[in-house]
């Protein structure tokens, strides 16, 4: 019943999404930084090409570095380069939110007077949110949009928000079962009555299976099922009194 209720479990929460073919890492050296990368979208949008495109803004452990090779990247995913969503991709506007990004502007100093007049994207949320899906800062694989640690290439989910991995924490849920213990790890009891502490609450009225839990048919996990068991949420009484000898103060165990 366990393996079965992780998997359940699992079902219910969406893979987180892995990086797009497309990252700002330009160069493919496992970095996106201002020097190098930004400086290679903000060349290409003004038309570099050849070895002025890329003289002293490629990185020392870069994979792609050829001026060809980062050229037809860029004019290949130009369309993700938009970020002001206005419908064209221009260095002035485009070019300088990733560039103002990458040296960590933020507010109105990320967007002054850098957002095109008919752009979809105009507050410095917008621009930020959609940068961040363009952008893996720890070279993990999951673009930091996704990612909920972006600085910590050991981990990419955080499902209780405590801010420990779910690789390194032991209750991924945070609902005081260990996850070694929790049938539904990734399911919270959000307050739910769980005698035997196995994850799995003693009853479960519909918000709680419409999450993906059931109700636990052992409550005290003694191997009589609750409908069985004469005390059902105490693992130390018996499963019903002897009432048939005659004395009511023996017990009886199935």
């Amino acid at each position: 019943m366990w393996l079965a209720a992780l998997s359940f479990s699992l079902s219910l929460f969406p893979t987180y999404a892995r990086s797009s073919e497309f990252t700002l890492d330009i160069d493919g050296d496992g970095e996106t930084a201002a020097l190098t990368d930004g400086l290679l979208i903000m060349r290409h949008l003004f038309d570099f090409k050849g070895e002025a495109l890329t003289d002293a803004a490629v990185g020392s452990e870069a994979t792609r570095s050829d001026p060809q090779e980062i050229q037809n990247y860029l004019s290949e995913y130009s369309s993700q380069l938009d970020i002001d969503d206005d419908g064209s991709t221009e260095a002035l506007t485009d070019g300088l939110l990733i560039m103002r990004t990458l040296f960590d502007f933020s507010e109105s100093a990320l967007i002054n007077s850098a957002v095109g007049s008919s752009g979809n994207r105009k507050t410095a949320t917008e621009i930020a949110t959609y940068i961040d899906t363009l952008r893996d800062s720890d070279n993990d694989g999951v673009v930091d949009g996704s990612d909920a640690l972006p600085f910590d290439i050991t981990e990419t989910r955080d499902d209780d928000l405590d801010g420990v991995g779910n690789n390194a924490d032991l209750d991924d849920d945070g609902d005081g079962v260990s996850d070694v213990d929790d049938a539904y790890p990734l399911i919270s009891l959000g307050g739910l009555v769980d005698s035997d502490q196995d994850g799995i609450p003693n009853d479960c009225n519909s918000a709680c299976i419409k999450i993906g839990m059931a109700a636990d048919g052992d409550d005290d996990n003694d191997g009589i099922s609750d409908e069985a068991d004469f005390a059902p949420t105490d693992p130390l009484r018996p499963i019903s009194l002897d009432w048939d000898s005659g004395n009511w103060g023996e017990t009886k165990w199935y």
